[in-house]
């Protein structure tokens, strides 16, 4: 009765059922030849699409909007300049005409 009300009207044995089966699965795998993949090419053809895909999933966690940040930060900066190097000159001016 308690073996009944633990293990089969819990349903414990569908739990067990899928552990079974993810275990053969492992070991199938594990057993499986895979040299015949290598000589026949598959293998490398798996791996240039799974680096293709990589290099698509690499591009996509780029900020699209990197290229343009880095465009405006930089106009942003020779403002910046060009406004630091006017108050510059102007100040250099004063002190020219002050010393004359």
């Amino acid at each position: 009765d308690r073996f009944l009300d633990r293990f089969e009207k819990n349903e414990r044995h569908r739990e067990f059922d899928g552990i079974l089966r993810a275990s053969h699965a492992l070991i199938e795998a594990a057993e499986t030849p895979v040299e015949a993949l290598f000589d026949a090419g598959k293998m490398s053809t798996v791996t240039h699409d799974i680096n293709l895909l990589t290099d698509r999933i690499q591009k996509l966690t780029e900020p699209t909007y990197a290229k343009e940040h880095e465009e405006y930060l930089a106009e942003i900066a020779k403002s910046q300049k060009e406004c630091l190097d006017i108050r510059r000159a102007e100040a250099h001016l004063k002190m020219r005409n002050s010393i004359s």
